[in-house]
């Protein structure tokens, strides 16, 4: 009997919402806030093919021997906002280390993994207001195939269905080792991280072979104050993958009082996104986001809803997130 060996480009889930969970998208976000930030998804798309496409995950992601948390955490009653302020501003005290961990699951149709993903960065001042990161990703994934929930017209006399049927048992498990570049400040960020750069199997049953192409990535961002109480935030990405032309998309989003906040997202493949954000009292904070494809080639993504919900945790000065 023949055995079907074919392979399967898994492309990583692309989040209209990126921008909610940075560190997930480049390893240098690693421990950016003074805070312990945890982080659930879940993502679940329609479509026309009556194909499942969903995707979950869960992060958290901390600063480790951070003086300036140990700053607050001593002083926390004399500590005025104008105190705190210039605290910020100190080079000594925003020298740290950032690390986490994310766990996720992604569907789409026959397709399944599940990955566990360990990051680690370290957070230099360049100057008063400008930082430097340098952060990497070791990750493991499994990945398989199942075709037994699918059916065709002659299941008996279909030669090619019955090899996809015998695959049901393909499964690989792999490594990869990632790595991350940010510059930011209060207002701006920029940075390039990769995706499978390095990379290697640790398992395979011989049936099935699943490429993980690489990818690199550059981020951007910049807030502007539009009033006392409004800010806006201008971002983008672009990326170029293995096999696939350039991609990119970009955002546009107002906040009100570091409250809530509305927007849009565009991306290359004609997906517009509304975008919506709330926080509360600096504890609890809500992304939610629509996707809608304008292509009437786009059918197999044909609407999207993904949802994040945030905690901070260990958050003594009460402080948003750098970036929203």
């Amino acid at each position: 009997m023949s055995v079907l060996h074919f392979s399967v480009n898994a492309q990583d889930f692309l989040s209209s919402q990126y921008y909610s969970n940075l560190p997930v998208f480049n390893p240098g976000f690693t421990g950016i806030d003074d805070f312990t930030d945890v982080k659930l998804s879940g993502y679940q798309g329609w479509n026309s093919f009556n194909i499942s496409n969903n995707n979950v995950y869960a992060s958290v992601f901390s600063s480790l021997n951070n003086a300036q948390q140990i700053t607050i955490k001593n002083n926390a009653l004399r500590l005025s906002p104008t105190a705190y302020k210039q605290m910020e501003s100190q080079k000594e005290l925003r020298r740290k280390h950032g690390m986490g961990g994310v766990v996720s699951s992604r569907n789409v149709g026959p397709y399944k993994s599940f990955s566990v993903n360990y990051q680690y960065a370290f957070h230099l001042p360049l100057s008063s207001s400008v930082n430097l990161s340098l952060g990497t990703r070791i990750g493991f994934t499994n990945q398989r195939i199942d075709f037994s929930g699918f059916t065709v017209r002659d299941e008996i006399n279909d030669i090619f269905f019955q090899q996809l049927a015998n695959a049901n048992n393909g499964n690989q498990d792999s490594y990869t080792t990632d790595f991350g570049l940010l510059l930011y400040s209060k207002k701006f960020y920029a940075g390039l991280s990769t995706t499978n750069l390095v990379k290697g199997k640790l398992s395979n049953d011989g049936i099935l072979s699943f490429i993980d192409s690489k990818r690199f990535q550059f981020h951007t961002t910049g807030v502007l104050n539009l009033a006392a109480n409004v800010q806006l935030n201008v971002g983008g990405y672009v990326f170029l993958q293995e096999g696939y032309d350039l991609g990119w998309a970009g955002n546009l989003r107002a906040r009100y009082k570091e409250l809530f906040y509305m927007g849009v997202s565009y991306n290359k493949n004609a997906q517009l996104s509304l975008l919506f954000g709330l926080s509360v009292n600096s504890t609890v904070n809500l992304h939610y986001s629509y996707d809608q494809y304008l292509s009437s080639l786009s059918n197999f993504n044909v609407n999207a809803h993904e949802i994040v919900l945030g905690f901070s945790l260990s958050n003594r000065a009460k402080s948003q997130p750098k970036f929203w």
